[in-house]
Protein backbone atom coordinates (compact mmCIF):
# COMPACT_ATOMS: atom_id res chain seq x y z
CA UNK A 1 0.00 0.00 0.00
CA UNK A 2 2.89 2.35 0.78
CA UNK A 3 4.26 1.85 -2.74
CA UNK A 4 0.95 2.82 -4.32
CA UNK A 5 0.66 5.94 -2.14
CA UNK A 6 4.25 6.86 -2.98
CA UNK A 7 3.63 6.52 -6.70
CA UNK A 8 0.43 8.57 -6.55
CA UNK A 9 2.01 11.28 -4.42
CA UNK A 10 4.93 11.68 -6.82
CA UNK A 11 2.49 12.08 -9.73
CA UNK A 12 0.05 14.56 -8.16
CA UNK A 13 1.37 17.63 -9.97
CA UNK A 14 1.42 15.90 -13.35
CA UNK A 15 -2.04 14.44 -12.76
CA UNK A 16 -3.40 17.88 -11.88
CA UNK A 17 -2.16 19.50 -15.09
CA UNK A 18 -3.31 16.61 -17.26
CA UNK A 19 -6.77 16.87 -15.67
CA UNK A 20 -6.83 20.59 -16.48
CA UNK A 21 -5.94 19.73 -20.07
CA UNK A 22 -8.82 17.26 -20.29
CA UNK A 23 -11.24 19.83 -18.84
CA UNK A 24 -10.07 22.41 -21.38
CA UNK A 25 -10.46 20.04 -24.34
CA UNK A 26 -13.96 18.95 -23.31
CA UNK A 27 -15.08 22.42 -22.25
CA UNK A 28 -13.79 24.08 -25.40
CA UNK A 29 -15.40 21.45 -27.59
CA UNK A 30 -18.79 21.83 -25.90
CA UNK A 31 -18.64 25.63 -26.14
CA UNK A 32 -17.78 25.46 -29.84
CA UNK A 33 -20.95 23.44 -30.46
CA UNK A 34 -22.93 26.68 -30.12
CA UNK A 35 -20.98 28.15 -33.00
CA UNK A 36 -21.58 25.06 -35.14
CA UNK A 37 -25.31 25.22 -34.46
CA UNK A 38 -25.58 28.93 -35.27
CA UNK A 39 -23.63 28.52 -38.49
CA UNK A 40 -26.36 26.27 -39.85
CA UNK A 41 -25.54 24.75 -43.23
CA UNK A 42 -22.42 26.87 -43.69
CA UNK A 43 -20.17 24.50 -41.71
CA UNK A 44 -21.76 21.49 -43.39
CA UNK A 45 -21.00 22.94 -46.82
CA UNK A 46 -17.39 23.63 -45.88
CA UNK A 47 -16.93 20.08 -44.62
CA UNK A 48 -18.54 18.58 -47.72
CA UNK A 49 -16.13 20.59 -49.87
CA UNK A 50 -13.15 19.01 -48.12
CA UNK A 51 -11.43 16.01 -49.74
CA UNK A 52 -12.74 12.76 -48.32
CA UNK A 53 -9.29 11.83 -47.05
CA UNK A 54 -9.08 15.08 -45.06
CA UNK A 55 -12.52 14.45 -43.59
CA UNK A 56 -11.39 11.03 -42.39
CA UNK A 57 -8.15 12.39 -40.92
CA UNK A 58 -10.08 15.11 -39.04
CA UNK A 59 -12.76 12.58 -38.06
CA UNK A 60 -15.42 14.70 -39.77
CA UNK A 61 -16.60 12.14 -42.32
CA UNK A 62 -19.66 11.33 -40.18
CA UNK A 63 -20.16 14.72 -38.51
CA UNK A 64 -23.74 15.54 -37.54
CA UNK A 65 -23.96 19.11 -36.19
CA UNK A 66 -27.69 18.71 -35.48
CA UNK A 67 -26.95 16.29 -32.63
CA UNK A 68 -24.64 17.03 -29.69
CA UNK A 69 -23.45 13.41 -29.44
CA UNK A 70 -22.80 13.23 -33.17
CA UNK A 71 -20.74 16.40 -32.86
CA UNK A 72 -19.00 15.10 -29.73
CA UNK A 73 -17.58 12.11 -31.59
CA UNK A 74 -15.41 14.52 -33.61
CA UNK A 75 -13.41 15.91 -30.73
CA UNK A 76 -13.73 12.63 -28.79
CA UNK A 77 -11.10 11.35 -31.22
CA UNK A 78 -8.74 14.11 -30.06
CA UNK A 79 -9.60 13.33 -26.44
CA UNK A 80 -8.60 9.71 -27.07
CA UNK A 81 -5.27 10.83 -28.53
CA UNK A 82 -4.60 13.12 -25.56
CA UNK A 83 -5.42 10.38 -23.05
CA UNK A 84 -3.29 7.88 -25.00
CA UNK A 85 -0.32 10.25 -24.85
CA UNK A 86 -0.79 10.61 -21.09
CA UNK A 87 -1.09 6.84 -20.63
CA UNK A 88 1.98 5.88 -22.66
CA UNK A 89 4.11 8.59 -21.03
CA UNK A 90 2.86 7.52 -17.60
CA UNK A 91 3.69 3.88 -18.29
CA UNK A 92 7.15 4.73 -19.53
CA UNK A 93 8.02 7.06 -16.65
CA UNK A 94 6.61 4.65 -14.06
CA UNK A 95 9.35 2.14 -14.87
CA UNK A 96 12.35 4.44 -15.29
CA UNK A 97 11.76 7.34 -12.91
CA UNK A 98 13.83 5.78 -10.09
CA UNK A 99 16.80 5.52 -12.44
CA UNK A 100 16.13 9.01 -13.79
CA UNK A 101 15.83 10.51 -10.30
CA UNK A 102 18.71 8.40 -8.90
CA UNK A 103 16.46 6.77 -6.27
CA UNK A 104 16.62 3.19 -7.57
CA UNK A 105 18.99 2.07 -4.81
CA UNK A 106 16.57 3.35 -2.16
CA UNK A 107 13.70 1.46 -3.80
CA UNK A 108 15.57 -1.83 -4.22
CA UNK A 109 16.78 -1.66 -0.60
CA UNK A 110 13.19 -2.09 0.57
CA UNK A 111 12.19 -5.61 1.75
CA UNK A 112 9.87 -6.09 -1.21
CA UNK A 113 10.22 -8.22 -4.32
CA UNK A 114 10.46 -6.80 -7.82
CA UNK A 115 7.22 -8.61 -8.72
CA UNK A 116 5.32 -6.68 -6.07
CA UNK A 117 7.06 -3.42 -7.01
CA UNK A 118 5.91 -3.65 -10.63
CA UNK A 119 2.40 -4.75 -9.63
CA UNK A 120 2.05 -1.80 -7.24
CA UNK A 121 3.34 0.54 -9.95
CA UNK A 122 0.76 -0.77 -12.41
CA UNK A 123 -2.05 -0.42 -9.86
CA UNK A 124 -0.99 3.17 -9.19
CA UNK A 125 -0.91 3.78 -12.96
CA UNK A 126 -4.41 2.36 -13.41
CA UNK A 127 -5.71 4.56 -10.59
CA UNK A 128 -4.32 7.61 -12.39
CA UNK A 129 -5.97 6.49 -15.63
CA UNK A 130 -9.27 6.15 -13.78
CA UNK A 131 -8.93 9.67 -12.41
CA UNK A 132 -8.26 11.11 -15.88
CA UNK A 133 -11.14 9.05 -17.25
CA UNK A 134 -13.45 10.27 -14.47
CA UNK A 135 -12.56 13.90 -15.23
CA UNK A 136 -13.39 13.32 -18.91
CA UNK A 137 -16.58 11.43 -18.02
CA UNK A 138 -17.96 14.01 -15.58
CA UNK A 139 -17.07 17.04 -17.71
CA UNK A 140 -18.56 15.38 -20.80
CA UNK A 141 -21.76 14.43 -19.00
CA UNK A 142 -22.23 17.95 -17.61
CA UNK A 143 -21.43 19.61 -20.94
CA UNK A 144 -23.73 17.41 -23.02
CA UNK A 145 -26.53 17.72 -20.44
CA UNK A 146 -26.74 21.45 -21.21
CA UNK A 147 -27.99 20.53 -24.69
CA UNK A 148 -29.61 17.14 -24.29
CA UNK A 149 -30.43 14.96 -21.30
CA UNK A 150 -30.70 11.21 -21.07
CA UNK A 151 -27.39 10.45 -22.79
CA UNK A 152 -25.69 8.92 -19.78
CA UNK A 153 -25.52 5.39 -21.22
CA UNK A 154 -23.94 6.51 -24.51
CA UNK A 155 -21.36 8.58 -22.62
CA UNK A 156 -20.64 5.61 -20.33
CA UNK A 157 -19.87 3.38 -23.32
CA UNK A 158 -17.55 6.03 -24.78
CA UNK A 159 -15.63 6.34 -21.51
CA UNK A 160 -15.34 2.58 -21.08
CA UNK A 161 -13.85 2.45 -24.57
CA UNK A 162 -11.54 5.32 -23.67
CA UNK A 163 -10.32 3.45 -20.58
CA UNK A 164 -9.61 0.39 -22.73
CA UNK A 165 -7.36 2.47 -25.00
CA UNK A 166 -5.71 4.13 -21.98
CA UNK A 167 -4.92 0.75 -20.43
CA UNK A 168 -3.33 -0.59 -23.61
CA UNK A 169 -1.10 2.45 -23.99
CA UNK A 170 -0.13 2.34 -20.31
CA UNK A 171 1.13 -1.20 -20.86
CA UNK A 172 2.82 -0.24 -24.14
CA UNK A 173 4.76 2.38 -22.17
CA UNK A 174 5.70 -0.02 -19.35
CA UNK A 175 6.72 -2.77 -21.79
CA UNK A 176 8.98 -0.45 -23.79
CA UNK A 177 10.56 0.96 -20.63
CA UNK A 178 11.05 -2.49 -19.10
CA UNK A 179 13.03 -3.85 -22.06
CA UNK A 180 14.85 -0.65 -23.10
CA UNK A 181 18.38 -0.43 -21.73
CA UNK A 182 18.55 3.35 -22.02
CA UNK A 183 16.10 5.11 -19.65
CA UNK A 184 16.46 8.40 -21.55
CA UNK A 185 15.21 6.79 -24.75
CA UNK A 186 12.01 5.30 -23.36
CA UNK A 187 9.88 8.44 -23.70
CA UNK A 188 10.96 8.96 -27.32
CA UNK A 189 10.36 5.33 -28.21
CA UNK A 190 6.94 5.34 -26.55
CA UNK A 191 5.92 8.52 -28.36
CA UNK A 192 7.18 7.06 -31.63
CA UNK A 193 5.14 3.88 -31.21
CA UNK A 194 2.03 5.93 -30.42
CA UNK A 195 2.52 8.02 -33.56
CA UNK A 196 3.00 4.93 -35.73
CA UNK A 197 -0.16 3.34 -34.31
CA UNK A 198 -2.16 6.50 -34.95
CA UNK A 199 -0.93 6.73 -38.55
CA UNK A 200 -1.85 3.06 -38.99
CA UNK A 201 -5.41 3.76 -37.82
CA UNK A 202 -5.73 6.67 -40.28
CA UNK A 203 -4.36 4.62 -43.18
CA UNK A 204 -6.67 1.73 -42.29
CA UNK A 205 -9.65 4.11 -42.43
CA UNK A 206 -8.58 5.77 -45.68
CA UNK A 207 -7.71 2.74 -47.81
CA UNK A 208 -9.76 -0.44 -47.91
CA UNK A 209 -6.74 -2.51 -48.93
CA UNK A 210 -5.05 -1.42 -45.68
CA UNK A 211 -8.01 -2.06 -43.39
CA UNK A 212 -6.10 -4.99 -41.85
CA UNK A 213 -4.03 -2.34 -40.02
CA UNK A 214 -7.06 -1.69 -37.81
CA UNK A 215 -6.36 -4.95 -35.99
CA UNK A 216 -2.94 -3.70 -34.91
CA UNK A 217 -3.81 -0.24 -33.58
CA UNK A 218 -5.74 0.43 -30.35
CA UNK A 219 -7.17 3.62 -31.89
CA UNK A 220 -9.38 1.41 -34.08
CA UNK A 221 -10.68 -0.77 -31.25
CA UNK A 222 -13.44 1.69 -30.33
CA UNK A 223 -15.84 3.23 -32.83
CA UNK A 224 -17.48 6.29 -31.27
CA UNK A 225 -20.26 6.40 -33.87
CA UNK A 226 -21.02 2.74 -33.27
CA UNK A 227 -21.12 3.24 -29.50
CA UNK A 228 -23.45 6.27 -29.50
CA UNK A 229 -25.81 4.41 -31.84
CA UNK A 230 -26.16 1.62 -29.28
CA UNK A 231 -24.30 -1.01 -31.32
CA UNK A 232 -21.79 -1.68 -28.55
CA UNK A 233 -18.21 -2.89 -28.89
CA UNK A 234 -16.84 -5.11 -31.61
CA UNK A 235 -16.09 -8.45 -29.98
CA UNK A 236 -13.13 -9.11 -32.27
CA UNK A 237 -11.36 -5.95 -31.17
CA UNK A 238 -12.11 -6.58 -27.50
CA UNK A 239 -10.58 -10.04 -27.78
CA UNK A 240 -7.51 -8.64 -29.53
CA UNK A 241 -7.20 -5.88 -26.91
CA UNK A 242 -7.27 -8.38 -24.02
CA UNK A 243 -4.68 -10.57 -25.74
CA UNK A 244 -2.40 -7.59 -26.40
CA UNK A 245 -2.69 -6.38 -22.80
CA UNK A 246 -1.85 -9.84 -21.46
CA UNK A 247 1.22 -10.01 -23.74
CA UNK A 248 2.35 -6.49 -22.78
CA UNK A 249 1.91 -7.27 -19.08
CA UNK A 250 4.05 -10.38 -19.47
CA UNK A 251 6.75 -8.40 -21.31
CA UNK A 252 6.65 -5.71 -18.62
CA UNK A 253 6.96 -8.19 -15.77
CA UNK A 254 9.75 -10.27 -17.30
CA UNK A 255 11.62 -7.24 -18.56
CA UNK A 256 11.51 -5.54 -15.16
CA UNK A 257 12.66 -8.68 -13.33
CA UNK A 258 15.69 -8.99 -15.64
CA UNK A 259 16.43 -5.27 -15.78
CA UNK A 260 19.85 -4.05 -14.65
CA UNK A 261 19.05 -0.75 -13.03
CA UNK A 262 21.43 2.18 -13.30
CA UNK A 263 21.96 3.18 -9.69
Amino acid sequence: MYMIQRELKSSLKSLFFWSLGILFIVGDGIVEYDGFQKSGNAIGSIIEAMPESLQVILNMDQLDITDILGYYTVFFAYLVILCAVHAVMLGSSTIVKEERDKTAEFLLAKPISRERIILFKLVAGLIQLLIINAVAWISTFIGISFYEEGKGMEIAFLMIGLFLVQSIFLLIGTAIAAVCREPKMTMSLSAGVLLILYIASVLGSLYSRLDFLQYFTPFAYIDAHQLINGEGFDGRFIGIAITIMAALFTITLRGYLRRDMNL
